[in-house]
């Protein structure tokens, strides 16, 4: 269907340009027009190219501006009938393609040569030689030469310049050989004579029987067989691959079995070199038995009669690894009362032989490979690196693999990703944005609950969906890596999954601010310091801030605090080294309740936890 959708492709392309165009095609369309065309098979070139009553053909009427519409709905007609038939076509050949394949059949699927000798110093010492083949030959000694090229000429002869004539022709080249050296040493002592064949002659063979072309073909002289039905085609769907008879002067004088090379890999069928006026027959069929399940090779085998299962189990390559600790062959038998299922031990195989219309099963139980879990342990550990993991692996023995923690190392900061709760973080991302966006935009223009309130813009609206496309969920999963606590109450001591990271940063020496202060800053942290003493250091908060704000402790737990009087903060919370303040800024009001209060935690609570991750590692 890919094709189908490539040439409609062009064809919309061009009925686009027939519409459209008021001017006359340059020789480049033409060009484009030939290109649709070649995309198309050749029986429907044809018709397509068949000239009209005016002598144009469609797509030619199309391409022509001055044709009228009739003319081009006409000529649109034929390439829609000529494309239905070609898509009908394709889903054919792609119905097909479901059943069980032939085995041997894609052997000769292919326009390739490959059985064809292209240089012929290889071939066996039994070709014989004959008009048309040329040779070369190499003197060597008090008469040294090198001929090239040494045709044998049609009286069966070659002519060797300074020595005259010898007859080669039916002989074999072994033979040959010897005859030119031979001829040579009579004639002068001395030399020593070296003789290759340089070209090979055509020879003309018959292909008869169950292939796709039956016919007379020219071949290159020392073909075999394979190469012969290859280009008369394939063997056809109701030709054998067991029986192909090889007849020379009007006798069978050998009959090839295709599997013995197909199956077994044997190369006796390329030892057997054809000759002009060799008729090969391909004989029908004896009868098909398909074979599917725990073989290495399951298709639709050529079975000839007395074959047994066991031959059949053999043609596909033996029981894969599938069918390991399976000692039954399901046989499916056909007859005259119905079908009969028998199921046959693997050590009887040999006795049952086949029958037309059997059909057999290999039971097989396929094991889903399954990678190894690993995770990956980073930061301030002795041993940073991935590690693999078994079912029940928790978070303190994986430390300890990795060689346990460093001094500096900040238990409290420690980082946890999991995968599936990367996966949860997007999908309820993805799902509040949405609700957000849903109600913003029903409410924008609109006063929202009346009073000073101010109507929603679209500046605003721009502002929050900039804010959300700006998160990146990375699945951080709070846990306790203080290894005391977990040996103390196992309860705490997660259980790891495949692709889980931790990360333990080394102990960080400052407190970061954002948000809506007079001066954003990282400060050094104090023990001593209160949320209020960092909010001083920072300049204190701008008018457009809220009356609230978070913070987020290292371990990525956050906490709510509101403004109380006289500009304070009411906290009941220690700050710890890698705590992050943040001062969301106030964005409006929606239905009486604050933006800020409403949707800003939601959104902070990923944009912070993405800003104490990056801080601390970077600190």
């Amino acid at each position: 269907m890919r094709n189908f959708k490539k040439i409609k492709k062009n064809a919309v392309f061009f009925l686009m340009i027939a519409a459209f165009s008021n001017t006359s095609f340059s020789q480049s369309n033409s060009s484009l027009d030939e290109d649709f065309l070649n995309s198309l098979p050749e029986d429907v070139q044809k018709e397509l190219t068949e000239d009209d009553s005016e002598g144009q053909r469609p797509v030619d009427i199309l391409l022509n501006s001055k044709t009228s519409s009739l003319k081009n709905r006409e000529a649109l007609k034929i390439i829609q009938k000529q494309l239905a038939i070609l898509e009908e076509r394709m889903d054919e050949e792609n119905n097909e393609s479901n059943a069980i394949d032939r085995f041997g059949l894609n052997f000769f699927n292919s326009t390739q040569s490959t059985f064809m000798p292209v240089n012929v110093p290889n071939l066996n010492n039994d070709y014989i030689v004959d008009v048309g083949d040329k040779l070369s030959i190499n003197i060597v000694g008090s008469d040294s030469a090198k001929l090239d090229s040494v045709f044998v000429d049609r009286d069966g002869s070659i002519s060797i310049q300074e020595f005259g004539k010898v007859f080669v022709a039916g002989k074999a080249f072994d033979s040959v050989q010897k005859i030119i050296d031979n001829f040579v040493q009579a004639k002068s002592l001395g030399n020593e004579v070296f003789v290759t064949l340089a070209e090979l002659r055509d020879i003309q063979v018959i292909m008869l029987g169950e292939v796709e072309a039956p016919g007379i073909y020219t071949i290159a002289g020392g073909s075999n067989v394979l190469h012969a039905l290859n280009v008369a085609g394939g063997i056809s769907p109701n030709g054998s691959f067991r029986s192909i008879s090889i007849i020379r002067s009007g006798k069978e004088i050998n009959n090839l079995d295709l599997y013995e090379t197909l199956v077994y890999g044997k190369t006796g069928i390329f030892n057997f070199n054809l000759r002009a006026g060799d008729t090969i027959f391909t004989k029908p069929i004896d009868f098909f038995v398909p074979i599917t399940g725990g073989v290495n090779k399951p298709a639709l085998f050529d079975i000839k009669n007395g074959e047994t299962l066991s031959d059949l189990v053999s043609f596909a390559g033996g029981f894969s690894q599938d069918s390991f600790n399976s000692n039954l062959v399901v046989l499916e038998r056909d007859n005259i009362s119905g079908t009969e299922t028998i199921e046959v031990q693997k050590n009887n195989l040999p006795e049952i032989k086949l029958q037309p219309r059997d059909s057999v099963i290999v039971p097989k139980y396929k094991k889903e490979i399954k990678a190894a879990s690993q995770v990956t342990v980073s930061g301030a550990v002795h041993r940073p690196g991935k590690y693999t993991i078994e079912d029940g692996t928790t978070l303190s023995q994986v430390i300890s693999m990795a060689g346990g923690y460093k001094n500096d190392s900040y238990e409290f900061g420690g980082m946890f990703y999991r995968k599936s709760i990367q996966e949860l973080d997007t999908t309820f991302g993805k799902r509040i944005y949405a609700d957000t966006i849903n109600f913003l935009v029903s409410n924008l223009g609109q006063g929202a609950g009346g009073g000073s309130q101010q109507p929603l813009t679209g500046d605003f609206l721009k502002v929050l969906i900039e804010e959300f496309q700006s998160q990146d969920p990375i699945g951080r999963l709070i846990v306790d890596f203080n290894l005391s606590k977990l040996k103390s109450n196992p309860s705490l001591d997660v259980r790891l999954e495949d692709q889980d990271i931790i990360d333990i940063p080394s102990v960080p020496q400052h407190v970061y601010l954002f948000g809506d202060f007079n001066q954003p800053v990282t400060l050094p942290y104090n023990p001593e310091f209160d949320l209020n003493d960092y909010i001083n250091l920072a300049a204190g908060k701008k008018s457009s801030a809220t009356d609230h704000m978070i913070l987020i402790d290292p371990n990525g737990m956050s906490h709510y605090f509101e403004k109380q009087r006289f500009n304070l903060f009411n906290y009941d919370h220690d700050i710890y080294p890698g705590s992050i303040i943040y001062l969301p800024r106030e964005l409006g009001k929606i239905e009486g309740v604050m933006f800020a209060a409403a949707v800003a935690p939601i959104l902070s609570s990923l944009t912070l936890s993405l800003a104490s991750i990056n801080s601390i590692t970077n600190d």
